[in-house]
């Protein structure tokens, strides 16, 4: 594989910087797995996710103009072979991927599972390392996965939302093929709830691009992801951003009229943070079901209430404390948070509150 490349020096380290076709890239490099092997332990990744390569798949199917970027970051354990502006890699040799697994792996899967032979000649970028040895690999592979800052979203969901209620039809049809309509949808419930002077999230919900101001209890990125769970299920997928921002608001009303005092000092509790977000927009889904299956399609505040009051300690202040370790606040991730949600839920069935 000869390749047209930029030299650069870091550290005294030798670097080339270039561009190759994916389906050269696919075939002639590699990861390098942890495993056993002869008695000792090699290699410093996982095996490629396949959750996460079927996502990049879906992205280069689906996406009208997809486009990866970002460089592949590569490692040769030799010296390269250097003509002009040109590195050549001879045939069988092994090339390691130290960052980007899943994007090589992605494209591979795109071509193989959905026939996208166009993909064969789709240009990446490529960082070229050369000299290195596992070990050296497995440390910038570390400080790639521990150092480098996870980029927020939430502005970004802010402009899908604009592009999808105000651009074109095949703008809309590519955000919805791409399945990020629940992102630009929540975008929406989020302006329309930090605007409704009646919304108990008025002034609670930090915006993206800003900085946190005194009334700011959650951010605008965390509420957004915890509406996914009733934004990608029918009926509500189908619904509008002011439909569903009502609803959202009748919850969180209720609650509001049910345990006041959490909602007086918010910041003592974790209601309105993301243990409460995260598990109650769960719980909701199964409220909303439980009221439509009963013939009520368009709740009330009060139908919504009287469901939530047969959650006994789950309305309890002392339950959504920040110091109670025994309750909400011990939630920290999706784990707890769906925790959470499924005890409520069971709380709710055993009441008879619902049973679907």
């Amino acid at each position: 594989m000869r390749i047209k490349v930029i030299p650069f020096r870091q550290e005294g380290v030798q670097l080339y910087s270039g561009v190759v076709k994916a389906g050269d890239l696919v075939d002639a490099c590699e990861v390098d797995v942890y495993r056993e092997e002869g008695g000792e332990y090699k290699g410093y990744q996982r095996m490629p996710e396949p959750a996460r390569t079927k996502k990049v798949a879906s992205y280069l199917k689906n996406e009208s103009r997809p486009l990866l970027p970002t460089s592949i970051l590569l490692s040769y354990r030799g010296q390269l072979e250097k003509e002009g502006e040109f590195i050549d890699i001879p045939a069988n040799s092994e090339i390691y991927i130290v960052d980007g697994q899943h994007r090589v792996y992605g494209i591979k899967r795109a071509i193989e599972e959905f026939g996208l032979d166009r993909l064969l000649d789709y240009e990446l970028p490529i960082v070229i390392i050369e000299n290195m040895e596992s070990e050296d690999e497995a440390n910038q592979f570390r400080i790639i996965n521990e150092t480098m800052k996870k980029v927020r979203t939430d502005l970004a969901r802010r402009l899908l939302a604009l592009k999808y209620s105000d651009g074109s039809p095949e703008g809309r049809r590519a955000i919805r093929l791409s399945g990020r309509v629940w992102e630009a949808t929540s975008a929406e419930i989020i302006k329309i709830l930090g605007m409704d002077h009646d919304s108990p999230w008025k002034g609670k919900i930090q915006p993206p691009n800003s900085r946190k101001e005194s009334g700011h209890i959650v951010r605008e990125l965390s509420f957004s992801t915890s509406l996914k769970p009733i934004l990608n299920q029918r009926p509500y997928s189908t619904w509008t951003p002011t439909r569903l921002a009502e609803k959202i608001k009748y919850l969180w009303i209720a609650l509001q009229e049910l345990i006041p005092e959490a909602f007086e000092t918010p910041n003592e509790y974790v209601i309105q943070k993301t243990p409460g977000v995260f598990s109650f927009h769960i719980l909701a889904f199964d409220i909303l079901e439980e009221l439509r299956v009963n013939g009520i399609s368009d709740p009330s505040i009060s139908d919504i209430k009287n469901i939530l009051t047969n959650l006994e300690e789950f309305i309890s202040p002392d339950y959504w404390r920040n110091d109670n370790a025994d309750g909400a606040a011990m939630a920290g991730s999706m784990k707890g948070f769906n925790l959470i949600a499924d005890d409520m839920s069971e709380k709710l069935r055993d009441s008879g509150s619902i049973t679907n």
